[in-house]
């Protein structure tokens, strides 16, 4: 996962959600983004942050920012076999007030 930070420096929390039954699984607190930094976590780090393990059948996480926090999450995924790095990211327009 990178994590953008657009704004001051700080901390950001990420909850982590079950993607079944959007249950929550606990919060990964980062370490200080100085302003307009970023920092990349791994699935390892984050999960290991947050103390837990995945559930058995788990396939994937919802990831949501819960704290106040000016920035952007992106998801990288490293394909071993080719050493390639994909930016997974869905990206959506928010048009309007």
């Amino acid at each position: 996962i990178g994590i953008f930070n657009s704004g001051g420096g700080t901390t950001v929390t990420i909850g982590i959600y079950d993607a079944r039954d959007g249950r929550r699984l606990g919060g990964y607190v980062s370490p200080w983004i100085l302003a307009g930094g970023q920092i990349s976590v791994t699935n390892a780090e984050l999960e290991a942050g947050a103390r837990i393990t995945p559930p058995s059948g788990a396939v994937h996480y919802t990831l949501r920012v819960e704290s106040g926090f000016s920035g952007n999450l992106q998801l990288f995924v490293q394909n071993q076999a080719t050493g390639t790095i994909n930016d997974l990211t869905a990206i959506c327009s928010l048009r309007g007030s």
